[in-house]
């Protein structure tokens, strides 16, 4: 399915050549799927790679057209998104920094991808990357390891849309999204207070994402505030305010 509406990146900037700092100020290589590789294999990836920006809205890949690219996000959000035959939307994930974004070894995107925020991402040609995967064995066992690690996440949030209460459903996206936020702005260098955050879903989006309506997703952020468990100021800044208590909520048994 082709989207129209997809804007173009802003900027493309090659990173090829010795003398590039791009890859050595990379605030997301020493845990993402680059931390794996020494000197001269970086600079052989870095011949392959270019640098994108998109502005928060823009489609990064579109579902279910071929696959040109991968991507591994350098800073701000991506979100993970399918369409339905009758045209609803799921979301079914959000990408942070250091993540890899993209399938390896398919020909098609599996679900669409667009900037949550403004987003920059390192990007390599498909065909490319499949053949300096098989010739580099340490990246290729870091890829696998991010992919099991996505998927022990995927796991645990078909356990909680299966099993958890709506306000317990809520409370662990907003933990969630909290632990992750804080620990990309953390990799980038930035200010991070882990319980005071920006919520950059909507309602609707949160709605797709848990599987239930908007008005009850309304519902259950009117009762945490009740209880005294966060506070939201201006409808998306959240201050949570008993961490704890929301842990045990959410059905965590460490914190």
């Amino acid at each position: 399915m082709h989207n129209k509406n997809v804007v173009p990146f802003i900027t493309e900037k090659s990173d090829c050549g010795s003398d590039h700092p791009v890859c050595q100020a990379c605030e997301v290589r020493a845990c993402g799927m680059c931390s794996e590789l020494n000197t001269d294999t970086l600079q052989e990836l870095r011949k392959i790679t270019r640098t994108k920006e998109y502005k928060a809205g823009e489609q990064i890949f579109c579902d279910e057209e071929p696959t040109e690219n991968y991507a591994t996000i350098k800073s701000g959000i991506v979100k993970l998104s399918k369409i339905l035959p009758d045209g609803r939307q799921q979301t079914i994930g959000l990408g942070f920094p250091p993540d890899f974004i993209g399938r390896a070894f398919k020909d098609k995107n599996s679900s669409f991808a667009s900037a949550l925020t403004d987003v920059t991402v390192c990007t390599f040609p498909r065909e490319l990357f499949n053949d300096y995967l098989k010739s580099t064995p340490s990246l290729e066992h870091k890829l696998f390891e991010l992919t099991l690690n996505e998927l022990d996440s995927a796991r645990e949030w078909m356990l909680m849309l299966g099993r958890m209460t709506a306000l317990e459903k809520v409370a662990a996206l907003l933990l969630d999204f909290s632990d992750r936020l804080h620990k990309a702005r953390l990799l980038q260098g930035l200010d991070s207070e882990k319980n005071n955050f920006e919520l950059l879903l909507t309602r609707a989006e949160i709605s797709d994402f848990l599987g239930l309506t908007i008005e009850t997703v309304s519902r259950q952020f009117s009762t945490l505030k009740q209880k005294n468990l966060i506070a939201i100021k201006n409808q998306r800044f959240i201050d949570i305010l008993d961490r704890p208590a929301l842990d045990i909520l959410a059905g965590h048994e460490n914190y």
